[in-house]
């Protein structure tokens, strides 16, 4: 697994670990190789506002069941029975899981102490992923989550 550390000073004319902020408030960044892009830059007050893409989502292979969590951010997990998303799952507001269900039967991805909305609809509670089908569920808020996804009922 990849990890970048970013670290910028107010000072445009300092540079830490090969970072260096412009006085326009740009950020250039150290070659970062990996597939991933990486874009950085200040605002006039000075935050840090960022987006990065990653070019790949890493596979947690589970052949039984399983409950997420915070392990499983921004992975896939590939399954074969029942996934649990509950209260202990420990997700913060814009975390995600990605789940595949890697059998020939349906399985259950079920909530447990927490509201799970069907993607576009106000639909609640547990659901059904069918064989091979794949599905994303997106910390909106906490103990909130939406879902979304091919095969998902």
């Amino acid at each position: 697994m990849s990890t970048l550390k970013v670290t910028a000073l107010k000072n445009p004319s300092s540079a830490a670990n090969n970072i260096v902020l412009n006085t326009d408030g740009s950020v250039v960044l150290p070659s970062y190789t990996s597939n991933n892009y990486i874009q950085a830059q200040f605002s006039s007050n000075n935050y840090l506002q960022s987006e990065s893409f990653f070019s790949d989502v890493r596979a947690i292979p589970q052949t039984t069941s399983t409950t997420v969590t915070t392990a499983d951010i921004g992975k896939h997990l590939k399954v074969t029975g029942t996934v649990t998303i509950n209260a202990s799952t420990g997700f913060s507001s814009g975390d995600a899981v990605t789940i595949f269900n890697n059998s020939g039967s349906d399985i259950t991805i079920t909530a447990t102490g927490i509201t799970l909305y069907s993607a576009g609809t106000a639909d609640t509670g547990s659901r059904t992923l069918a064989q091979r089908g794949l599905a994303t569920a997106l910390c909106v808020d906490t103990n909130v989550y939406a879902i979304s996804g091919a095969g998902l009922s």
